[in-house]
């Protein structure tokens, strides 16, 4: 006999020897974060820029990201050049409207405003953004400069209930109306510690995952906003979790278009972005995706052999190209790190032996 929990592990499990086994890219982002983990030099450098930093004395609504005290102006040219570099060539999202006639998008945790930014002062769209306030936790958001008049600001939090209606109230923007429609409100994954334990399945397998509560509202009102044809983005923190390619099962019905998996600015880190292309909502399909939404912990982490077939096909059919090429990028980003900290970590020590053997 074997335990319910038993079976969620090794599912779990499965899933990380599945893709060690059939991706190249896979194993040696997993080689380099080993070589990251057991890397003295890494450890001395991380040590020393966390005794170094400036305390941070702001109070945090959970849920927000890290940027709260970080130069948001900065932070949202960044991001805006960032996105116009992923969107390059796509025929929907890099056209302006000269090109395209009028379009609308809706950003949720636009905060500090590079998608906004991008679509609003780069393409010329009329859009909504909406994040939280700062007077509850939120990031300052760097509004557009120019045509005010094409830009509503809405202060909410995207786990409020409420929210749907007041867009539609206060932004006044009508259902299935925007071209493109951004879940971009985040929570923070760790560098070190938090990404050792991804391959250690959570214990409690009787609850709902933890993204599920933070991505599901947001996933469900960009489905209900976005017009037939137009995109949607989100953001995902783990990408080598089956529960992405299982996520993907279940929207992928409503996508008539493509579904890449591309990378955030913080290239070295976990979390992705899941961009859906040519979306067409149904109720069904809606319905489906909601009850699998409501579903514990278990159905998730592919604890049997539909679930898992599920994973796979989307892993093997969708996004495997795509999703290697951020894998790859990642492994190289987190590689040159580590080796240039510890060439100069070495370069030190010797600097520090030639001057005590002059003494």
């Amino acid at each position: 006999m074997h335990s319910e929990g038993s079976d969620h592990a090794k599912g779990w499990q499965r899933w990380q020897e599945h893709l060690a086994v059939t991706s190249e890219a896979y194993r040696r982002l997993k080689a380099e974060q080993v070589a990251g983990w057991n890397s003295p030099s890494l450890d001395a450098f991380y040590k020393k820029e966390k005794d170094t930093a400036a305390p941070r004395h702001s109070q945090r609504q959970a849920g927000t990201t890290a940027f709260h005290d970080a130069d948001t102006e900065r932070q949202a040219k960044r991001y805006r050049d960032h996105v116009a570099r992923i969107f390059a060539g796509d025929p929907l999202l890099s056209q302006s409207v000269g090109m395209l006639g009028k379009r609308t998008f809706l950003d949720l945790g636009a905060s500090p405003g590079g998608v906004t930014r991008y679509f609003h002062d780069d393409l010329g769209w009329v859009g909504t953004a909406v994040s939280l306030a700062e007077r509850d936790g939120g990031i300052p958001m760097e509004p557009p400069k120019e045509n005010p008049k094409h830009y509503i600001f809405v202060e909410g939090s995207i786990l409020d209930d409420s929210l749907g209606d007041m867009l539609q109230n206060k932004a006044r923007l009508q259902l299935h109306s925007c071209d493109f429609c951004n879940a971009g409100a985040v929570q923070d994954y760790g560098q070190r510690a938090d990404e050792a334990s991804e391959t250690a399945p959570p214990a409690d397998t009787t609850t709902r995952l933890p993204w599920i509560a933070f991505l599901a509202p947001q996933l469900k009102m960009c489905l209900q906003f976005v017009k037939p044809g137009g995109s949607v983005m989100f953001v995902f923190g783990l990408s080598d979790c089956g529960s992405l390619m299982l996520l993907l099962h279940y929207l992928g019905p409503m996508v008539r278009g493509g579904i890449r998996v591309l990378p955030t600015m913080h290239v070295a880190k976990s979390p992705v972005y899941v961009l859906l292309s040519n979306v067409h909502y149904d109720e069904t399909s809606y319905r489906d995706l909601s009850s699998a939404l409501e579903r514990p912990k278990g159905h998730w982490l592919l604890h049997n052999d539909t679930d898992f077939t599920r994973a796979s096909a989307q892993f093997d059919g969708v996004v495997r190209r795509s999703l290697e090429d951020v894998w790859r990028g990642r492994e190289e980003k987190m590689r040159s790190k580590r080796e240039f900290i510890e060439k100069s970590h070495e370069g030190n020590k010797q600097q520090k032996r030639s001057r005590l053997e002059g003494i």
